[in-house]
């Protein structure tokens, strides 16, 4: 692969951080938190820098493949970033509006540097010694698939989503949630944890695209868990039996807990699925994590770091590099890569800080249509075959 079609990677990744800025600013939420598709509209999307201290610059001719990231024991939740971003990056000030998004040459060949913070796959971890107790404690930071900022819930504390953590077994699916206050199981205006549940398709041609469609949708009020039917929540009956619903659900304090069997899930079974965690109340949806991919094959995530008005790396996005199996990891990589050092130049150059999002996937691909990109609320979908 030529550095010409390399660099096509990275100026295409930030026309997606782009389009998705866009998309936040003109899409509206759902005022229905019944809504059994809500998230459809604010898609953003979170990336890493070429400037980020500790990144190692790969110089030389542009491959095909790159070598893979060692991942760092690190709690995405306390991460802190530092430095500043616009230091060597040649980025031009210019308007939008122009059409154009120019970068000076400054003469160099390069590839991509590998994310400078790179964590474990996340959400892998079995769900064996898991207690449904409303303590997180038993809870590794290896479980978190979705973070979130504080603060960006209109002054809803207990709506404010921060963490979600995920774990399986051979039986269950476990949840936990994290919020910046308390849970309200005695309040009069209804607020709603939702968990929706949706499988996806992937292409088997380059004529179509992923396909996603709504599975189950589940939201937590006060301490019960309804399930969504016909547009209505209805209280499920707990218990083993065939009319009852197979769960576990613990509210304590700002932690929420719910473990639910998989055959009470059986319609994803042998297929792909996308968890979705967002409250909302009886107005609109308020706060949103995720969503966590089921079923694709996990490499790692990345904490990258996005830079202020003033190019200090002030706050940070977490992306998790997924793919499906008929494509190499080495190969991935490189997408991986363009998305993470894209996401930094969007954000400078758009002036938006992207609050609304900061969690989401990267996911390659080995068939889509011949655009190559696609971008629904389960993430970035890149088509990489080692002849692209």
């Amino acid at each position: 692969m030529d550095l010409t079609r390399y660099m096509i990677r990275f100026w295409r990744a930030i026309a997606i951080c782009l389009l998705f800025i866009l998309i936040n600013s003109c899409g509206e939420s759902s005022n229905d938190p019944r809504e059994t598709n809500p998230a459809t509209d604010d898609t953003v999307n979170n990336p890493t820098n070429n400037q980020t201290p500790g990144a190692v610059e790969d110089t030389g001719e542009a491959k095909t493949t790159q070598n893979i990231p060692v991942a760092d024991e690190i709690d995405p939740r306390s991460f802190v970033p530092s430095g500043n971003w616009l230091t060597g990056t040649g980025v031009k000030e210019i308007d939008l509006s122009s059409g154009k998004i120019i970068s000076n040459d400054d003469g160099r060949d390069h590839d991509f540097p590998a994310c400078a913070h790179p964590i474990p796959a996340p959400g892998l971890l079995p769900a064996e010694g898991i207690v449904i107790d409303g303590s997180l404690s038993d809870w590794s930071a290896k479980s978190i698939v979705g973070i979130d900022k504080p603060e960006d819930s209109d002054g809803l504390a207990h709506l404010d989503l921060r963490s979600f953590s995920w774990a399986a077994n051979d039986q269950s699916y476990h949840i936990a949630i994290e919020l910046s206050s308390e849970w309200l199981i005695e309040n009069e205006d209804p607020a709603y944890l939702n968990v929706f549940f949706n499988s996806f398709s992937l292409p088997t041609d380059g004529s179509s695209v992923p396909v996603a469609s709504f599975s189950y949708g589940f939201a937590i009020i006060a301490n019960s868990l309804y399930l969504l039917e016909d547009e209505q929540f209805v209280p499920l009956t707990k218990g083993t039996e065939a009319t009852q619903f197979d769960y576990d659900l613990e509210v304590s304090g700002n932690f929420i807990e719910l473990r639910i069997n998989k055959k009470d899930l059986s319609t994803l079974n042998g297929q792909p699925f996308a968890v979705d965690i967002f409250t909302s109340n009886a107005v609109k949806q308020v706060d949103r994590i995720g969503p966590h991919i089921v079923g694709l094959v996990d490499d790692y995530a990345c904490l990258v770091q996005t830079p202020d008005s003033n190019g200090q790396l002030s706050s940070y996005k977490m992306l998790v590099m997924r793919r499906s199996p008929g494509v190499d990891q080495s190969i991935a990589e490189l997408s991986y890569r363009a998305a993470i050092n894209a996401l930094p130049y969007a954000v400078h150059l758009s002036k938006s800080p992207i609050n609304d999002w900061d969690t989401n996937n990267v996911i390659s691909i080995d068939n889509m249509n011949t655009a190559g990109l696609y971008i629904p609320a389960i993430g970035h979908f890149i088509v990489d075959q080692p002849n692209n």
